[in-house]
């Protein structure tokens, strides 16, 4: 949450400073980057069991590739933004939609985007009216069945070569 924060904190600072913009740039680099070296340093010296440090690493990965599409629209939308003070007759127009930049530098907007179900940034996320229940359902029925699957097939390929193993695995 702390890489989160400060990353917000970044852009907020990159949409209202003109001089030092190089240094929070750089400062970004460094904050993405240290999402990916952060839980690796933390699984090398706590060595936390298999599958903690897995769902770790990912959900950390999926943090890294989120705050990258985040950071890399509203830089668009920056210099976007520049283009058009300078050059009122050809500018690039980023979104169409009701929220644009500089709005949507808020934490709910950063928080919508990164528990949605997608890793690229867009200003204005489609939504529907209302909650599709037979959408949801078809959805959840097919995580049923893949786990299911999931679970056959362990059980028919993949556990009957861990019993025939003579020594432990680590």
């Amino acid at each position: 949450n702390l890489f989160i924060l400060f990353q917000y904190w970044l852009e907020i600072q990159l949409m209202k400073v003109t001089s030092v913009k190089k240094l929070l740039i750089f400062f970004q680099i460094i904050n993405v980057s240290l999402i990916l070296i952060f839980p690796v340093i933390y699984i090398h010296h706590r060595q936390p069991n298999a599958a903690g440090a897995f769902v770790a690493v990912c959900l950390y990965s999926i943090v890294f590739l989120k705050l990258v599409s985040y950071t890399h629209i509203n830089y668009r939308c920056r210099l976007s933004l520049l283009r058009k003070k300078h050059d009122e007759t050809n500018s690039v127009v980023i979104s169409k939609g009701p929220i644009i930049y500089p709005n949507n530098l808020t934490i709910k907007n950063l928080y919508y985007f990164l528990l949605a179900p997608t890793l690229c940034y867009e200003l204005n996320f489609p939504r529907t009216q209302r909650i599709r229940k037979t959408f949801l359902c078809r959805r959840f029925g097919e995580i049923l069945v893949i786990s299911s699957l999931q679970y056959c097939l362990s059980q028919q390929w993949i556990l009957p070569i861990l019993r025939t193993l003579d020594r432990p695995l680590h």
